[in-house]
């Protein structure tokens, strides 16, 4: 493999070998070979994946390449994802004017949620009030960027067995109104079209629902999510072998 960088002799002989550490285990990550004993790539992984791209296979890589090698990252996110266990649905709770809910929103006609999230609503009606708290977790490549927060909602109306709740503060061109159902263990969140929106926020044409969910589950299809990229952007005989093994997510 050769890669051409600017600079004097000893920065490029530097920047060469970081860049082709860097390349060589993308491919190797991706089944396309093993480094050699020195950490080098070899050229016929390198010639494999530019023939199962649609590249010239010259075993040398160029610029194009290496940019396209970078969308590797992406198709090879962590696998295994855990979330709080739960049921099908999300998880509701009412005792005594106290009402807990906690799951993962999903927005309707979706299949995963995206980023990854996890919130607990924890309701004192005779407060007039609920805390929430929100987990999100964004895998971009391979690094992962964790979200806390914590906010307080109002209570704006309590008919057993709905409860329904909004924001506190402004929220500027949008209106969400959410719903605890304690009967039905359902609970949604209706956000509608306030005003005119700023700082290129797009108008919502219809009402964006969203649905709290049980985050095993999501958690399960975020995982062969995760699996189905990681198959598809292997080599022709990895993805045959893994085959036979019986180990490909449908």
């Amino acid at each position: 493999m050769i890669l051409e960088v600017d600079g004097n002799e000893e920065d490029r002989a530097l920047v060469l070998r970081a860049r082709e550490l860097e390349v060589g285990m993308r491919l190797s990550r991706a089944g396309y070979g093993i480094l050699r004993e020195d950490g080098s790539v070899r050229d016929e992984a390198v010639r494999e994946w530019q023939k199962a791209h649609g590249r010239e296979a010259t075993g040398e890589l160029t610029i194009a390449d290496i940019v396209a090698m970078d969308d590797l990252d992406d198709a090879f996110p962590p696998e295994e994802i855990y979330l709080p266990l739960s049921g099908e649905g999300p998880d509701v709770f009412a005792a005594d004017g106290w009402i807990r809910a906690q799951g993962t929103w999903i927005l309707e006609g979706e299949t995963i949620a995206f980023p990854l999230n996890r919130h607990i609503y924890d309701c004192d009606i005779a407060s007039g009030s609920c805390t929430h708290a929100e987990t999100v977790l964004a895998t971009i490549g391979q690094a992962n960027h964790l979200r806390l927060s914590l906010e307080t909602l109002r209570i704006t109306s309590w008919n057993p067995p709905v409860l329904t709740l909004e924001p506190t503060g402004p929220q500027g061109c949008r209106r969400p109104v959410m719903t605890i159902n304690t009967e039905a263990k359902e609970v949604f969140e209706v956000t509608t079209q306030a005003g005119d929106c700023e700082g290129g926020f797009e108008r919502l044409e219809r009402p964006r629902v969203a649905r709290l969910v049980g985050s095993q589950e999501v958690g399960y299809e975020v995982m062969e999510e995760n699996r189905r990229s990681t198959f598809e952007h292997m080599p022709t005989a990895v993805r045959s072998l893994l085959e036979r093994a019986g180990q490909v997510v449908e």
